[in-house]
């Protein structure tokens, strides 16, 4: 009796600690460390791979300079080329265009840069004197960060298998996204900067890197481009914002390029430049739209959410939000906003209202589960579960523990993974940069509680992915793995 009892009492403790996670800890397995990179941020995951941008912050050489603008140049020509036949056929048509637009009331971005009726020819957004000074941008000081040397990105498999893909010289990686087949990876490097004289230049590159081939396939430069770069659910549009008008950075416009022939689309909605900040150390850039899963873009415009139709290119509806706290469902109707409202768009009507824990904190990331049957969101820095069939919450960051920060959910939805501020600053290499030390937290989603923090000793977390089961977190000078 006394054997059954203690065979009883042990099977009872493994259930127990299966159903705790204590099985699911993350071990770490290896550093990856690549020649000529560091400072691995941003992160985006695809599947079973993930990718990291990086810098160098070596000095480019002036041959490398001069092959950074040979490079901007041909990307430059190529498309002129490509739209127009010739530079003298582009020359002509702005002039025309050009004509036009000074005859009738329009803002003053339109006469600044290459009319919008050149949207159908291939290149629009594209500063008149883009080719003048996009060819100086690789020496020029990168103003508030200096001069960042070569910048790209890092790509790593589940099994740890990695590689390093250049994009440019003192263009820092703003933005990434997979497409939903995880084939291409599109890549958004900010190339803006100042002049001697303090002028302002916005000017971007978007690089589609083909996965397979582990090569960079299409490279597109336009002026006045922003922040967000984002594939449709579908995979048929890739989309990317720039700015309306470069006196006012706040004003943007969401643009389209077809997968189908890599040509942008004669279509743009209106939004507003998604807020900046930290959130409990992690540093965020909230997009300035959304796809919805069933063809629809959120953008967002004088406190309200707008949604607008890719097929029929009309607005749709709107309602009071921002598009940072935002969620869209995966298979339902439904959208989520910061006030606890759950709308349904095709019905334009209140589906449901969740009653917020507090008063004063801002919702600052929501998202759906894969199945619809769950909405996360954060509020402060508290996590809560909300049964959208049950129409209740299940769940909430149960103690001081397991308060957390912005968060990201497993491709398994077993766990989601939180940022949060650890103690202290942690400077690198004692010069370069200065940063609040930043920490990982593996949280359990059936209860919320956490199983295990990921501390980087001496250093901080930068940011973080998933690819598969494997767990990626970045620092100043390597990806750690952890399975």
């Amino acid at each position: 009796m006394r054997n059954l009892a203690k065979k009883g009492i042990l099977l009872f403790t493994v259930l127990l600690l299966v159903s705790e996670g204590a099985f699911a800890r993350y071990h770490p397995v290896k550093k990856i460390s690549l020649k000529g990179a560091y400072y691995f941020s941003p992160a985006v995951a695809g599947g079973k791979v993930c990718a990291f941008g990086y810098m160098s912050k070596i000095v480019p050489s002036v041959e490398e300079i001069r092959a950074e603008k040979e490079r901007i140049r041909r990307i430059i020509d190529n498309a002129i080329r490509e739209g127009y036949g010739e530079w003298k056929n582009f020359n002509r048509v702005a002039k025309e265009v050009g004509k036009k637009v000074s005859k009738v009331k329009a803002p003053c971005w339109v006469k600044g840069l290459l009319p919008p009726l050149l949207v159908k020819r291939a290149i629009p957004l594209l500063l008149k004197g883009a080719l003048l000074y996009a060819v100086r941008h690789p020496e020029s000081l990168r103003e508030p960060i200096g001069r960042v040397g070569e910048t790209g990105v890092v790509v790593v498999d589940e099994n740890g298998n990695v590689y390093k893909i250049p994009l440019g010289i003192n263009a820092p990686v703003a933005s990434m996204a997979f497409s939903s087949d995880h084939r291409w990876l599109a890549v958004l490097t900010d190339m803006s900067f100042e002049d001697a004289t303090g002028k302002f230049y916005p000017l971007g590159e978007i690089s589609l890197i083909e996965i397979p081939k582990r090569k960079v396939v299409r490279r597109w430069i336009f002026g006045n481009l922003a922040s967000t770069v984002a594939f449709s659910p579908d995979s048929r549009f890739l989309a990317f914002d720039a700015y309306a008008n470069p006196r006012n950075l706040g004003n943007v416009g969401v643009y389209f390029i077809s997968t189908i022939d890599w040509k942008l689309v004669d279509l743009s909605f209106p939004s507003e430049r998604g807020r900046s900040g930290c959130v409990f150390g992690k540093t965020v850039h909230y997009p300035s739209f959304r796809f919805s899963y069933d063809g629809l873009v959120a953008t967002q415009g004088h406190g309200r959410i707008v949604l607008f139709s890719l097929r029929r290119g009309k607005k749709v509806w709107d309602v009071p939000g921002t598009i940072g706290d935002m969620a869209f469902a995966h298979s339902h109707p439904w959208m989520f906003t910061a006030p606890g409202i759950v709308w349904n768009y095709r019905a334009k009507k209140k589906l449901l209202r969740i009653r917020l824990r507090f008063k004063h904190y801002f919702v600052e990331e929501s998202v759906f589960s894969k199945d619809d049957n769950y909405l996360y969101y954060l509020e402060g820095a508290f996590l809560t579960k909300y049964s959208t069939n049950g129409r209740r919450v299940v769940a909430v960051t149960p103690n001081r523990e397991s308060l957390g920060g912005l968060f990201f959910l497993g491709p398994m939805e077993r766990y989601a993974f939180s940022f949060y501020s650890g103690k202290g600053m942690v400077t690198y290499k004692g010069r370069y940069l200065r940063r609040r030390k930043l920490c990982l937290k593996v949280i359990r989603l059936a209860d919320l509680r956490v199983l295990q923090k990921i501390c980087i000793p001496a250093s901080t977390v930068l940011d973080a992915s998933v690819a598969g089961e494997t767990l990626f977190v970045s620092d100043f000078e390597r990806i750690h793995m952890y399975e």
